[in-house]
């Protein structure tokens, strides 16, 4: 048996000398032809050569990393043969053709010009490593693509010179072998160890046979082999039009060492003494005519003088992989270290991961034990191990055996989960432990991360405020929260902190009037707890409440409360501010907004109550508008029974909800309006809504009036089993509404009277009807992907006789682009009773495009009767359908017993999409359109 064995840098076979060694696997793409693989030929054809192929190689090597067979090396040490071995090539080449001014005739070509051929070509650059020489290089300006089998070798007619019995010359007098150009003698052998082939010049051609010089100066290297009994495996040659040492093509200035391939082609290397790897290629394209306007070579060009850039090779590329150490002691091999990064299946591979225990808070002075414990799950797969050991160390402090390091040795009875406790250290304000699974007893970094937790000791009555109010301050005297604001709207501002515990508050706290004003507390522990409202805020500039706990235990005698007011105030941020109302108080409001209000900024806010945030007067079920310049709410989490979010704004605003989710929320979850009224809303006026998730029983985001909407990257999920009313629901100004998943609603989107309406890159799945759109001036719909439609509960149907199933539909629009949306398993499920099914629907339009669509799966229930179209078009004036597809479920050919129609086209006094609405369902009282007769007005259609 032979391997290869890399033993200073220099292959050997079997057996190796003793030492320890590195087993890797070395990978690589090979270009296969018939000539490597014969079965490739049509052998029906009678054999042409019409395919290559590229094959991912691999094998597998072993390298000395040292000469003692005992040397103590893990898998993975740095070894410095291993770098050499797997550094990447540094070559780096330039290629060029003189310029020269444009011939007067462009037929004729000047003989000074850049590149003097009549012909394109493809000039492939190649390097040609030989042991004991300089680096070499090859060139073909025919991409090195003449290649043929060698059948046999004889001695020629004169000394020194070899006939060599090839199948083919080449493909025709262009593309064959003649005097004067090079071959390179090779075999697989070669080409799977990296080795450089023999190259040898051609003197003449007969027939098949080629007469080669195999003088010394004239075989490269000298003294390579070239009888063809030394070539065993699958014998070949390759044609070369020439080759030269690197050194010959270097220069220590831009305008030096440019070498000339032939006919005005100059390639040069940046660096004689870089690395170069055998098989390194470059391709340079030779054109007649380039964009620069005349002959010459298309090749980047950089820097003031316009020179050519040195490129790294374009292959081959190569990888390298560690699988084992293995040593040899006089020709026995034994196994020192498996090193291959395994990933074994999910049901056998073990996880650590972290259960809980993270992050918690101590007061210094009392006990410093941690109430909970610290827990890690150790599982594989789906299922918790039976026996492990995990260990537990602590930076400061102590385990449950009082010291810092405790190993948990797991039993059936844990259910996979190891625990400790934890004791602060006291005078640490942030101390840190981790959990480590171990392997026969010691930890294994290279196969389970460690888990990391923190905990944080607080000292009490810590102030560098300017007041601060203790629970207990609080408890002796209930007026001593609101004195200490008082004091500092009295004073201009300042900052009053308050410490860990509860503040029972016997009546609302009022800021009135204050400036540069923070109320700061501790985070969930800092808890205000009022029987109505918590607090007021009105009149003021620039405040910041922080880390704060605002609580309402309000009961329905109270009527309509408010946790938190905010009225005509100039800059208010909330930061980490938690808001509970009591969740079966129906008119309990987390944070109410009114009046007049400049910038308002909520971050990582959790607001939970019946409505979050609302503008409206909480004694009337209508949302008032407000004069609100700025609101900004990011990484928020609104909890509601009814509404998350409802403002209804007048004037310019500018909107941002980003990154927050909303929960429950039977009635909406985020509702944005404006009043409508003349030159109420400014042009300035913007809204975004982006990267927000939604799991609500209601309308997921609804809006009204509002002169720029923007809706980007949300997730919507209805949590309602038939189906929320609709995903995204909204009229009036410029609507953009782009990749948003939307899941399980009646409707995925209702969008309507616009002045510009752009739907792009949004999934629709689960719903009756996925977009509709109406009443708009320019509509596009481009590259949504819609599933999973069938009919369900929706407002949107005429009568109750009617039920829906519709794709996508645009009724009465001055322009409608609809092209590149997927549609796929439209009404499966069937429709019941007088039903109506479309996959997109254009009505009532002035033009109407539809464009490369895909219908898949669509419609194909038998037994129900339904109106059934792919692609609908009524009463539209210029209508090009063009380049879509539509295909009906497979095997429902015969069996249905719908009015089954691929497209159509018409004049019809009823349009397929029977009613349209403009007003959410209990969102905003929108004006309604009276459905609006189509007349038969004249028709233009081109399929």
């Amino acid at each position: 048996a032979t391997a290869c064995v890399l033993v200073g840098g220099k292959a050997q076979g079997l057996p190796a000398p003793n030492g320890l060694y590195l087993g890797f696997i070395h990978a690589w793409p090979r270009h296969l032809t018939a000539l490597e693989d014969p079965d490739m030929r049509e052998v029906a054809l009678d054999g042409p050569d019409t395919a290559t192929r590229v094959k991912a190689l691999w094998q597998v090597q072993l390298l000395q990393v040292a000469a003692d067979p005992k040397a103590v090396l893990g898998c993975g040490a740095a070894l410095s043969v291993w770098d050499a071995l797997v550094q990447p090539s540094t070559a780096l080449l330039g290629a060029r053709a003189e310029p020269t001014p444009d011939p007067a005739d462009p037929c004729k070509l000047s003989p000074t010009a850049g590149y003097r051929r009549l012909d394109n070509l493809l000039y492939r650059v190649e390097v040609h490593l030989m042991p004991g020489a300089d680096p070499a290089f090859k060139w073909s300006h025919d991409n090195g693509s003449i290649v043929s089998a060698w059948l046999s070798a004889n001695p020629g007619a004169l000394a020194n010179q070899l006939d060599l019995g090839l199948a083919t010359l080449g493909r025709d007098a262009v593309l064959s072998i003649a005097p004067g150009q090079w071959l390179e003698l090779f075999d697989d052998t070669n080409e799977l160890l990296g080795q450089a082939g023999t190259l040898v010049k051609v003197l003449k051609t007969a027939g098949t046979t080629v007469t080669v010089d195999i003088t010394a100066a004239n075989v490269v290297p000298a003294g390579a082999p070239t009888a063809w009994a030394q070539f065993k495996a699958n014998p070949r040659v390759r044609r070369w039009d020439g080759w030269n040492y690197v050194k010959q093509a270097t220069g220590a200035t831009p305008g030096a060492g440019w070498l000339e391939l032939e006919d005005g082609v100059q390639v040069k290397f940046a660096n004689k003494a870089a690395r170069f790897r055998h098989g390194d290629y470059w391709l340079i394209a030779a054109r007649t005519a380039t964009h620069l306007a005349g002959a010459g070579v298309e090749w980047p060009l950089d820097g003031p003088g316009k020179l050519p850039v040195f490129l790294p090779p374009q292959g081959v590329p190569h990888g390298w992989g560690r699988l084992g150490l293995v040593s040899c002691t006089d020709g026995a091999w034994a196994s020192v270290a498996d090193c291959r990064p395994l990933f074994p299946a999910l049901t056998e591979l073990t996880t650590l991961s972290y259960v809980g225990g993270d992050a918690q808070v101590v007061i210094e002075g009392e006990p410093l034990a941690l109430p909970k414990p610290l827990e890690v799950g150790v599982a594989m797969g789906a299922w918790p191990v039976a026996v492990a050991t995990v260990r537990f160390t602590v930076g400061s402090g102590t385990l449950d055996n009082g010291a810092a390091i405790l190993d948990v040795v797991l039993t059936p009875a844990d259910r996979g989960v190891a625990r400790a406790h934890w004791t602060l250290a006291p005078g640490q304000d942030h101390q840190y432990a981790s959990a480590q699974l171990l392997v026969q007893g010691a930890p294994s970094a290279d196969h389970w991360l460690p888990v990391h937790f923190s905990a944080n000791l607080l000292a009490r009555g810590d102030c560098c405020c300017s007041i601060c109010v203790s629970p207990q301050a609080q408890a002796k005297d209930s007026t001593a929260l609101q004195q200490a604001i008082e004091r500092l709207v009295k004073q201009g501002g300042g900052v009053l902190c308050l410490d860990l515990g509860d503040y029972a508050l016997d009546r609302p706290l009022l800021l009135d009037g204050g400036q540069h004003i923070g109320l700061r507390g501790k985070g969930s522990l800092t808890r205000l707890v009022a029987t109505e409202q918590v607090l007021a805020i009105n009149r003021c500039q620039d405040i910041r409440l922080e880390q704060l706990w605002l609580e309402s235990t309000a009961s329905e005698a109270a009527g309509p409360v408010a946790a938190l007011t905010v009225s005509d105030t100039d800059g208010l941020v909330l930061s980490g501010v938690h808001v509970q109302m009591p969740a079966g108080l129906a008119g309990g409001v987390a944070l109410n907004l009114r009046g007049t209000l400049e910038d308002l900024r909520l971050s990582a806010c959790s607001l939970s109550a019946a409505i979050g945030l609302t503008t409206s007067d909480l004694l009337s079920t209508v949302a008032a508008p407000i004069a609100l310049a700025s609101l900004q709410m990011d990484d928020c989490r609104l909890v509601c029974v009814a509404i998350g979010a409802w403002v209804f704004v007048s004037g310019a605003s500018t909107i941002r909800i980003s990154r927050s989710r909303f929960t429950g929320c039977s009635t909406g979850g985020l509702m944005l309006g404006g009043d409508g009224k003349a030159g109420a809303v400014g042009s300035a006026s913007q809204v975004d809504v982006e990267g927000n998730h939604f799991e609500v029983d209601g309308p997921a985001i609804s809006f009204a009036q509002l002169p720029v909407m923007r809706i980007t990257g949300n997730v919507m999920t209805s949590a309602d089993a038939l189906g929320a009313p609709g995903g995204i629901a909204g009229y009036g100004g410029e609507i953009t509404v782009s990749d948003n998943h939307v899941a399980g609603y009646a409707t995925g989107m209702q969008l309507a009277l616009a002045v510009k309406l752009q739907v792009r890159g949004n999934r629709v799945s689960g719903a009756g009807i996925g977009i509709q759109v109406f009443y708009v001036a320019d509509a596009l719909i481009a590259g949504n992907q819609l599933s999973d439609l069938d009919q369900r509960p929706t407002s949107l149907s005429k009568t109750e006789a009617v039920a829906l199933t519709v794709g996508i539909t645009v009724d009465v629009a001055t322009s409608a682009l609809i092209h590149d949306n997927s549609l796929q398993r439209i009404g499966l499920q069937g429709l019941q009773g007088e039903s109506i099914a479309t996959g997109i629907s254009a009505s009532n339009c002035v033009r109407a495009v539809i464009a490369r669509n895909a219908l898949t799966d669509f419609i194909g229930h038998g037994g129900f009767s339904a109106r059934v179209a792919g692609i609908s078009v009524y009463n539209v004036l210029l209508a090009d359908i063009d380049g879509n597809g539509i295909i009906r479920q497979p095997g429902d050919a015969g069996g249905s017993n719908s009015n089954w129609n691929g497209i159509v086209v018409g004049t019809a006094t009823a349009a397929l999409v029977p009613g349209r609405k403009t007003s959410g369902p209990g969102v905003f009282a929108g004006p309604t359109l009276a459905e609006t007769t189509p007349s038969a007005a004249p028709l233009h259609a081109t399929l």
